[in-house]
C-alpha cells in the first residue's frame, strides 16, 4: 500500500540557513508590528469619535428583486517568454442574479496576445491590461442595455487604469487587431458605460489615504508651523494615521453601516479624495527631500493641479472633468469581521438599491458582493495557463510544418530555467 504524500510547505523548500534567518526575521518584524498596532490603536479611537457621525445606515429594501449582472476578468499573472516573443493570455465573462439566485449563467470571452522580446516589461503589461479592461467594459455595457438588467457591478475602477493610458500615449506601439496603443486607449476610456445609470464598480484594492491627507488638511498650521523640516515631519507623523482608508474604516465602521467620501470633504468635488491621498503620500516626501517645511495647503493645491494635468493627458479633457467631478466613492461594512467594501458610482446614480444589496447580499469573508467574488474565480487564470497555452500553439505548430527543428528552437524559453518553475 503506497505511503500518502506529505505536503511540504513553501518554507520547507528554502535551504536551512535560509529558513533559520526567515524564522529570525519574522520574530523582528512581528515585534515592530507589535509597537505599530499599540500606536495605532491610540489613533484609531481618537479618529473614530470625528468620523462616527459621517456613518449612515445601510438602507433598508427589497434587493431579492433586483436583477445584477456582475463582470469581471483577467489575464496571465505572468506572460510565457520564448525566443520568439512573449505570450499572453486574457478573458472576461459575466452572471446575472436575481437577489441570490443566479438566473443567467452569461458567457465568456478571450483572447490572446505575442509582443516581441525587445518591447519593455511596462509596455507589454499595459497593452494586455489595456486588452483585459476593454473586454470587460464591452461585456458590461452588453449587460447594462438589456431591460431585463437592473444594475451592473464591475470589479476595479471604472479608470483604474491611468498609468497604463500615459504610458501607451507616451510610448506609442502598434497592436494586433486594433492599430495604434492610442487607438487602445481611446477605445477603453469612454464613458457609455457610467452613462447608462446602471454600473457600480467595486474596488477591491483601493489604496487610497484620503483620510490622512484630511488630518493634514485639518492640522495644516500645526504641521507648517514647526521648527525645521524633522519637527515638521515628527508633527505630520503625530498628526496622520499612517495607513489606507479601507484598512481604517475597516475598523471604525460598525455593521451595517456605509460612509461616503462627499460627507468628509465637504465643499470639493466628487474626486477630491484622490488628490487628497496624494497630498498623504506625497508630502513627506517632498519635505524629506528639501529638507525644508512646506506649506500643507499649498500642498494641497500643487497636487490637485498636477493630478488634473495627468488625467487630461490621460483620458483628455472631457474625461478627466468627468472622472473629477461626476463619480464618487463609497464604502460599506456588511458585517462585523469583514472588510469595508469600496464602492464608486456616477453622483447622480441611485446608490441606495446597490447600497442594500452589496450589504445584504456580501461575501462575510472579503465583505464584497457574494456574486462578483463567484465570477473573480470563474475567470481567473491559473498561473501556469499560459505555459500550457503555448504549448498547445506549438504542438499544432508542429503538426502544420516541416520544419521541426526550427518550431523548437523558436519556442524555445528566453530563460531555459523558467521551465522548470512552478
Amino acid at each position: 500500500m503506497a505511503e500518502p504524500e506529505v505536503e511540504v510547505s513553501e518554507w520547507q523548500k528554502l535551504p536551512s540557513k535560509l529558513q533559520l534567518q526567515f524564522y529570525e526575521l519574522a520574530g523582528e518584524k512581528a515585534r515592530e508590528q507589535a509597537d505599530l498596532l499599540r500606536g495605532l490603536k491610540e489613533k484609531i479611537e481618537d479618529l473614530h469619535g470625528r468620523l462616527e457621525g459621517l456613518f449612515k445606515p445601510v438602507p433598508g429594501g427589497d434587493w431579492e428583486g433586483l436583477r445584477v449582472a456582475v463582470v469581471d476578468g483577467s489575464s496571465s499573472p505572468m506572460p510565457d517568454t520564448r525566443l520568439l516573443g512573449r505570450y499572453a493570455v486574457y478573458c472576461a465573462g459575466y452572471h446575472i442574479y436575481e437577489g441570490p439566485e443566479l438566473v443567467d449563467e452569461g458567457d465568456f470571452v478571450s483572447g490572446v496576445i505575442f509582443r516581441p522580446n525587445e518591447e519593455g516589461g511596462p509596455t507589454s503589461r499595459a497593452i494586455i491590461g489595456m486588452l483585459t479592461t476593454l473586454a470587460e467594459r464591452e461585456i458590461a455595457l452588453d449587460c447594462a442595455r438589456r431591460d431585463d438588467v437592473d444594475y451592473v457591478i464591475v470589479d476595479g475602477a471604472f479608470f483604474g487604469y491611468i498609468w497604463r493610458c500615459i504610458w501607451l500615449r507616451e510610448h506609442p506601439v502598434e497592436v494586433e487587431g486594433i492599430g495604434s496603443s492610442t487607438k487602445l486607449v481611446d477605445m477603453v476610456v469612454g464613458r457609455t458605460l457610467l452613462k447608462t445609470g446602471k454600473a457600480i464598480g467595486v474596488i477591491k484594492r483601493v489604496r487610497l489615504r484620503a483620510i490622512d491627507g484630511w488630518l493634514m488638511e485639518e492640522n495644516a498650521d500645526y504641521i507648517s508651523g514647526a521648527s525645521n523640516y524633522e519637527a515638521c515631519l515628527a508633527r505630520l507623523r503625530e498628526v496622520v494615521i499612517g495607513a489606507i482608508d479601507k484598512a481604517i474604516l475597516s475598523m471604525v465602521m460598525p455593521p451595517g453601516a456605509w460612509f461616503s467620501y462627499r460627507d468628509l470633504l465637504v465643499g470639493r468635488e466628487a474626486g477630491a479624495h484622490h488628490y487628497y491621498s496624494r497630498l498623504a503620500i506625497s508630502y513627506p516626501e517632498r519635505v524629506a527631500r528639501a529638507k525644508a517645511i512646506l506649506d500643507v495647503m499649498d500642498m494641497l493645491e500643487h497636487v490637485r493641479k498636477h493630478m488634473e494635468k495627468r488625467l487630461k493627458l490621460a483620458l483628455g479633457d472631457e474625461g478627466a472633468s468627468f472622472l473629477m467631478s461626476e463619480l464618487e466613492r463609497h464604502y460599506i461594512k456588511a458585517s462585523l469581521e469583514a472588510p469595508a467594501c469600496c464602492l464608486e458610482a456616477l453622483r447622480r446614480a441611485r446608490l441606495e438599491p446597490m447600497v442594500t444589496y452589496c450589504a445584504s447580499f456580501s461575501n462575510e469573508d472579503t465583505g464584497h458582493p457574494f456574486p462578483l467574488d463567484l465570477i473573480d474565480d470563474d475567470v481567473t487564470l491559473p498561473r501556469l495557463f499560459t505555459r500550457e497555452f503555448v504549448q498547445e500553439v506549438e504542438a499544432r505548430l508542429l503538426e502544420q510544418v516541416k520544419d521541426l527543428e526550427a518550431v523548437r528552437r523558436l519556442f524555445a524559453y528566453l530563460n531555459p530555467q523558467k521551465k522548470w518553475r512552478a
